[in-house]
């Protein structure tokens, strides 16, 4: 077989020449209680910015080191908050021992300025941030300024159960106490940290930044100033509508329009690289990184190591990183089948919409595929379901079989993935397994299923000696590679790790299962999310741990996982990583190469045409990374802080224009749909009104309609098929339409899930729609509405109060 490609790491040095630094900027004497400031401008007389003051929070710089004898957590002021501070002898007992690279960049973070940590994976970030920890609430108690909560953000609740550990670890048992965990997936998460801010004895919260987004959302009144220090692990993940980026906003908003921003918080990240977004030239790049640190309201370029640059290099193992080119699977009966059933019932679908006027405008989106694999199929089906909502109201047969046959065609479409990725047996069983479905079962080509399809392809799947998936067996050459020092002692654990991404949780699975067919040697289990439904191949929280557990101690010696597993999750004395068909961004490139945590460890990429030409850009931005991290870093200070500002002002403006034009736009919205009907999309049936839809914690879409019932009938499932928490919602099960009214068709679209809301610890039922299930009706025109996400539909927003006063007021399901 060929020798795979290889395309080496980006070995580019990150860091400033000494020669070239003013040495005053290398001395280790920290400053003592100086003030960074205030920093005005735009106020001038004939200044082109009118009335604008740019504030920057005040921060007090204190010194490195703190005086046991000063401490005094006495006085009137907070005393109810100090009840559980620390004395001084119990602070003296935490010593954290930190490398000389690790002091070096801890030293503007000590000093209270906001800054980025950028270290490699492995360098220790979360001890330089548990240092901080125990430094800030050591000196707040110092300096007698009363209340302090620090708030410490990772991305997954795996995550964060992991830093929650490291971190009262480090911190030892005074500090380490009062350290509590929170995720958006834990029953009355928001009321807890609500509880904790109004004078719970905890003092670091570690939690999702979904969370916190849903704690503002809930309680709007509330301020940043109920944190005194903020970390953000992972904070690379910060763009677009992402929780970071809600939150950073939330703090340009609070400093930019605040009269007293002194009590702020200090914003510290955490990343191994900050990003460069989606640049087409290296000046793009830099653009990116200026923007994020001006996000970050840095007063000076993000710390770097220059003193001590060769113990972290020394401190970091770097894994060979590679790819090897697959090919496609050869051509098999199997997928021949199934792209002929395809085909039928795609021409099926064109004849039946290009014989209606106002439907051939979908029917012309299906053209002749040379590859029934394109991923645009699936993009194009969706597109057509929407379309084809949108026109029951006008033709109201045709419409329903056409939706029926599409959800068959997405059916067949995944299949075809899963033999190419997998076994043809795991294709057929996804097949049978999906044919389950009531809605499928409705469609006229189901009997064809039933009756002829199904015998066929199952005979065709057993074929796989036939046409092997040469991909599965370079999976498992690359696989042997790593394990080949095993010495098999099952007993004891294994002595070699290998983790495996995939892109798909149903995936996990399939790849699963063939590991562990494969003997002895491979002892495989699936890891992905716990925040979903397991009828969406998720994972319990409990099992998620178990299996994590069962990897470390060795009992385990494969882990597939989705990207879950990508940012941040330390698996100690990872041999491996394999990235099966599936590749991610630049930053992702370095992520995934930092879960190899062992001195020769070995990451290797199995990609086709595509996949390759990605892996090869993300390795040309990788470059840029380094290289524009590193002209940032020379840019003068002072024109550095005045860039700060400007973007600052920029950003600033452009939110606050952005939110203008999406009221202007909501307004007009709302008013279209005053009065507007729910519909199910699949049989017309009236299913109440769009004023009975809120939208909580802007994640949820929830009805209060205590006449619910009449419309639908409830589907109960047991826990263990479809039980999940969010937020303090727990699934029970989902909403079944009824049919047409005085009809008797029946409908049996599955139009939403049914779940209990605990609140004031009391649980009462409450449903929310499944939006590509429903449509809406205009009242005056009674024109049909469809919606692709639930902010085009403009429901009213709800706070947690008034959730509260809508179930007192009896608007939730009652029998």
């Amino acid at each position: 077989m060929a020798s795979p490609d290889v395309i080496p790491s980006s070995e580019e040095d990150d860091y400033i020449d000494l020669s070239n630094v003013d040495d005053s900027l290398l001395d280790d004497e920290p400053c003592m209680h100086q003030d960074i400031g205030y920093k005005s401008w735009g106020k001038r007389s004939g200044d082109v910015i009118e009335q604008f003051e740019h504030k920057l929070p005040k921060l007090a710089v204190t010194s490195l080191e703190t005086n046991p004898n000063q401490l005094r957590c006495s006085g009137d002021n907070h005393s109810k908050d100090r009840t559980s501070l620390p004395n001084t002898a119990d602070l003296n007992t935490v010593s954290l021992k930190l490398r000389g690279y690790q002091k070096e960049i801890s030293e503007n973070i000590l000093r209270g300025e906001n800054d980025i940590i950028i270290l490699p994976t492995g360098a220790g970030k979360t001890l330089v941030a548990s240092n901080l920890i125990h430094h800030h609430l050591q000196k707040r108690c110092d300096l007698d300024t009363g209340s302090s909560k620090v708030l410490f953000l990772a991305p997954t609740r795996v995550l964060v159960e992991q830093q929650l550990e490291a971190i009262k670890t480090h911190l030892g048992e005074t500090w380490g106490s009062q350290c509590r965990s929170l995720t958006s997936g834990d029953v009355d998460g928001v009321e807890i940290l609500a509880e904790i801010l109004t004078g719970g004895i905890h003092k670091v919260i570690i939690a999702t930044p979904q969370l916190v987004v849903n704690y503002f959302d809930a309680f709007e009144s509330s301020t940043m100033k109920k944190f005194s220090l903020i970390i953000m692990d992972e904070c690379h993940n910060s763009k677009g509508n992402e929780p970071y980026s809600f939150l950073l906003d939330r703090y340009m908003e609070e400093t930019m329009t605040g009269e007293d921003n002194t009590d702020l918080p200090q914003l510290v990240g955490l990343t191994a690289t900050i990003g460069i977004g989606k640049p087409k030239s290296t000046s793009d790049a830099q653009r990116y990184m200026m923007s994020f640190c001006s996000r970050m309201f840095l007063l000076r370029q993000p710390k770097q190591v220059i003193l001590h640059k060769q113990e972290l290099e020394d401190s970091v193992d770097k894994p060979f990183s590679a790819y090897r080119y697959v090919q496609s699977r050869r051509k098999d009966a199997f997928s021949t089948k199934v792209k002929e059933i395809m085909k039928k019932i795609l021409d099926y679908v064109k004849e039946k919409l290009n014989n209606v006027t106002a439907l051939k405008h979908i029917g012309s989106r299906f053209k002749p595929a040379a590859d029934f694999l394109e991923p645009s199929l699936i993009q194009k089906i969706g597109d057509a379901v929407k379309g084809l909502g949108i026109c029951h109201e006008l033709v109201n047969e045709v419409p329903r079989q056409c939706i029926g046959c599409l959800q068959h065609v997405e059916v067949y479409h995944r299949a075809l993935k899963w033999a190419n990725l997998a076994r043809l047996g795991d294709a057929n069983q996804y097949i049978r397994e999906e044919m389950k479905r009531a809605e499928l079962q409705c469609c006229e080509f189901y009997e064809d299923y039933k009756n002829e399809w199904a015998g066929v392809l199952e005979n065709l799947s057993l074929l796989e000696s036939e046409s092997p998936n040469d991909k599965l067996q370079v999976l498992k050459e690359e696989m042997d590679k790593i394990l080949m020092k095993d010495d098999m002692r099952i007993d004891d654990g294994f002595a070699s790790k290998v983790i495996v991404f995939v892109d798909d949780r149903k995936l996990t699975t399939m790849i699963r299962d063939w590991l562990n067919s494969l003997g002895k040697k491979y002892r495989a289990e699936r890891f992905v999310s716990s925040q979903v439904t397991s009828d969406k191949d998720g994972m319990h929280k409990n099992d998620a741990d178990d299996v994590m557990q069962q990897f470390r101690s060795g009992e385990l010696n494969i882990l597939v996982s989705t990207s879950i597993l990508a940012e941040g999750v330390d698996v100690a004395e990872c041999n491996g990583v394999i990235r099966y068909m599936c590749i991610g961004d630049a930053i992702a490139e370095v992520q995934v190469v930092g879960r190899v945590r062992v001195k020769d460890g070995h990451c290797v990429g199995l990609f086709d045409d595509k996949l390759k030409k990605q892996y090869e850009e993300n390795k040309i931005k990788e470059k840029w990374m380094s290289e524009e991290l590193e002209k940032l870093r020379k840019i003068p200070e002072d024109e550095f802080l005045e860039k700060m500002k400007l973007l600052q002002k920029s950003h600033y403006t452009e939110k606050k224009h952005k939110d203008e034009v999406a009221s202007k736009g909501s307004e007009k919205s709302r008013d279209l749909l005053a009065g507007a009907e729910v519909n199910c999309v699949k049989c017309g049936r009236y299913l109440g009104l769009h004023s009975s839809i809120y939208c909580y914690m802007k994640s949820h879409y929830i009805v209060m309609d205590r006449r619910l019932l009449e419309r639908v009938t409830v589907k109960s499932c047991l826990p263990a098929e479809y039980e999940y928490l969010f937020d303090g919602f727990t699934a029970t099960g989902s909403l079944i339409c009824r049919g047409p009214e005085n009809s008797s068709n029946r409908c049996s679209a599955t139009l939403g899930k049914i779940q209990t809301l605990n609140v004031n610890n009391e649980k009462h039922r409450i449903a929310s729609w499944d939006l590509p299930k429903i449509s809406f009706t205009t009242a005056v025109e009674r024109k049909p509405l469809t919606f692709k996400k639930w902010k085009e539909a403009e429901v009213q927003a709800v706070t947690h109060e008034k959730v509260q006063g809508l179930i007192i007021a009896g608007e939730f399901i009652q029998e």
